[in-house]
Parts: structure tokens; sequence; C-alpha cells
């Protein structure tokens, strides 16, 4: 069929183009992950996450991930710590697994809204890495939450519980308390 010859041309340079302008897109996403204004870091954060669902793409920004997770500020540790468990599913090198102990410290973060969106993450990794998931769960069992205010210690509390009896394939049924936190909300007060 000779028309067919110039149609796939014509659809591999639109993938082509598409592609390009996706890691455009991200790499503008990643530089403002650290805006000061946290609406539009938290914009940045959206669109990587669902970027994340559907392409390898935003996994060659790991390393700023990384990066993210050793962060002073909290909002910004948060974002490394989704982005890691996002892009879990596209971890075939193992790269996580080499820092799945740092990054289960932050199940305790100093800031408990961090904590619990690290330990809500977990369930994500742990998807995606199923050889990882004993040592999550061995890190939540002996999480010490002692040091979180009154208010926050059974939030997290749930949390681990809720993420533990997702790892052990009972969807976190059994746990009673509130409702889930959204992501990284930027009215937050952390």
């Amino acid at each position: 069929m000779p028309g067919c010859a110039p149609l796939l041309s014509v659809k591999e340079g639109m993938i082509e183009a598409m592609s390009e302008e996706l890691n455009a897109n991200v790499r503008e996403w990643v530089s403002r992950l650290r805006s000061p204004d946290n609406k539009v870091a938290y914009c940045a954060l959206k669109e990587l996450v669902e970027a994340s669902g559907r392409s390898i793409v935003v996994y060659a920004h790991l390393d700023s991930f990384i990066n993210m997770m050793r962060d002073s500020n909290s909002y910004v540790r948060t974002r490394g710590l989704t982005l890691i468990a996002c892009n879990a599913r596209w971890d075939a090198a193992g790269r996580i697994d080499g820092i799945i102990d740092e990054y289960l410290q932050h199940a305790t973060d100093e800031k408990p809204i961090t904590a619990r969106q690290c330990v809500k993450s977990l369930r994500q990794l742990a998807e995606a890495k199923p050889a990882l998931a004993l040592c999550i769960a061995d890190a939540l069992r002996n999480a010490d939450v002692s040091k979180y205010p009154d208010s926050m210690r059974p939030l997290v509390q749930k949390d681990i519980c809720e993420t533990l009896l997702f790892l052990d394939g009972r969807g976190g049924e059994g746990c009673q308390g509130t409702a889930p936190l959204t992501p990284m909300d930027p009215s937050l007060d952390i």
C-alpha cells in the first residue's frame, strides 16, 4: 500500500514531537518543585504525579527527588518522597532499594504531616517493589511516634496501621479514625 509509508512517518514524527514536549514539561515542572510559592510547587507536583503514572520520563529525575527528600523544608521533603514512590514502578535498576532505609526514616519525620504522607506513599512503593514490603513493614512496626503531639500521634498511628494492613493484604480495614489527608495540600500549616 503506497499510502501507508507517509502516514507511518507522520505518526512517528508526532510521537517524537510529543515526547520532546513531555520532556520539556517535565523539566519545567521539576524546576518548580522548589518554588517558594507552595501553590506553584504543588501544581508542579500534581503534574509530575500524573505524568509518572503514564511515562518513564519523570523517573530520569529520580536523583532530584532523592535530594529533595533530604531538604530542610518539609514541603520539599514531602514532594520528594511522593515522587520517589510514584516512580518506583520504573525502577528496574534498583536505585530506590539503595535508599530505602533513608526513605523509611521519614515515616517518623520531625513534621508529622510529612511522616503521614511518607507512610501513605509506602503502599504505592511496596506495590511497585514487593521485595521491599517486609523491610517497610518492619520499619513501620518499629516506628516511634511518641514524639508527636497528642493531636497528631493518633493520626500517624492510624496511617501506620492502615499501611501495615494494606501490606498484609487487608487494605487498611480495621483501623478506626479520621478520613485520609489530601496529599500535600498547600493550605496545610507544616
